[in-house]
């Protein structure tokens, strides 16, 4: 039996850690990959952003700029200086806003009584006798997941909650519900980004309603193969699903032209096939 113990706070949100000793930290570090470089793309990192005097014309015009800055200083920290890095992407771009007197503490309400500060975000999604319900879909998550983090915060103005489970394999499901006031999602290829590389991409459903890519590649010192989905709820509603795992070392050098052994592509394909089937019948 898995004991249930709360972890420590972080920025006032906890992590209930219910993740068997045996998880792999390969397909996790792929996951939180994936899921700061989408959050990174919603362009801002932490809560809103205040400047006294300031309205949101002024924050589009900084940010904008601070983007083109950190996104060539992540480009150039990346693996190769093809791809972007998104945690280096995320602190550059913080940084940025920072020294152009952008801070994420809210005014105080005593000496500027026409601001107040956002109230803490409602989460989108609710986890009841291993369902999983929010926005336009409900997930039936099989037993052998446990729970590994759920929090909630704004990204200016996008509400986001990431919930993460696990299993003993080295196994990682993660849901990221994405809900904003004035922004429009569109309808948009799942990205892949270095260290990894495409290995498969279609679409589902309806048109435009489901697109997902499977992906590959080497991250530490190991192999990860694994899914992503954009599933679109409303033009103001997105909610993305990542599934991977770990993939075994090539067991010899990959046939010409390709970047994975005969083994991984099995288990990759397999993987693929299984995961797309599990996301069809929800």
């Amino acid at each position: 039996m898995t004991k249930r113990t709360p972890a420590r706070r972080s920025s006032g949100v906890e992590l209930i850690r219910t993740v068997p000793a045996l998880v792999r930290p390969l397909a996790l570090s792929a996951a939180l990959f994936f899921l700061g470089l989408l959050l990174s793309a919603c362009s801002l990192s932490g809560s809103r952003w205040y400047k006294d005097g300031r309205g949101q014309a002024d924050f589009d015009k900084d940010n904008l700029e601070c983007g083109i800055i950190a996104d060539s200083l992540a480009r150039e920290e990346s693996m190769t200086g093809a791809g972007i890095d998104p945690q280096v992407r995320a602190t550059a771009l913080n940084n940025c806003l920072y020294r152009k007197g952008w801070t994420n503490i809210p005014p105080n309400p005593a000496s500027d009584t026409g601001r107040q500060a956002a109230p803490a975000p409602a989460g989108l999604a609710r986890l009841e006798q291993g369902k999983l319900q929010g926005l336009c879909r409900s997930f039936d998550l099989p037993a052998s997941f446990s729970l590994l983090s759920d929090t909630t915060r704004h990204l200016g103005p996008t509400v986001v909650q990431s919930i993460a489970f696990a299993r003993a394999d080295g196994v990682v499901l993660t849901f990221v519900f994405q809900q904003s006031v004035d922004r429009v999602f569109a309808e948009i290829d799942y990205p892949v980004a270095e260290p990894f590389f495409l290995y498969r991409r279609g679409r589902e459903g309806r048109p435009d309603s489901f697109r997902w890519a499977a992906f590959a590649g080497k991250i530490q010192d190991g192999w990860v193969g694994g899914l992503g989905a954009y599933l679109f709820c409303s033009p103001r509603e997105r909610l993305t699903v990542v599934v991977t795992r770990p993939l075994p070392e090539p067991e010899s050098k990959p046939p010409a032209g390709l970047r994975l052994s005969k083994a991984q592509h099995r288990m990759l394909a397999d993987f693929t096939g299984q995961s797309l089937v599990w996301l069809k019948g929800h």
